[in-house]
């Protein structure tokens, strides 16, 4: 399982959307069955997302950010 190795993403800036910056990771939530990324919006706001592999498009771990491709909706539930 992909998911497994990633729980080293605290830090990593999250860009949705062509290269629109969500926010960046602030911690890894092992919830039972999946795990949740913490994002401190840009504007402030934490952001709960599921860290699923239909929704990573792209993880550079050379320039630490993730590109994400969240469905329509999900970020408005946080």
């Amino acid at each position: 399982d992909k998911q497994e190795d990633r729980t080293n993403l605290t830090g990593y800036r999250v860009f949705i959307n062509d290269n629109e910056l969500l926010g960046s990771v602030t911690e890894i939530i092992s919830n039972p069955g999946q795990f949740l990324l913490n994002i401190m919006s840009v504007n402030k706001k934490e952001i709960l997302i599921p860290l699923h592999e239909d929704f990573i498009m792209n993880i550079n771990d050379t320039e630490k950010f993730i590109v994400m491709d969240i469905p329509e909706g999900l970020i408005d539930l946080n």
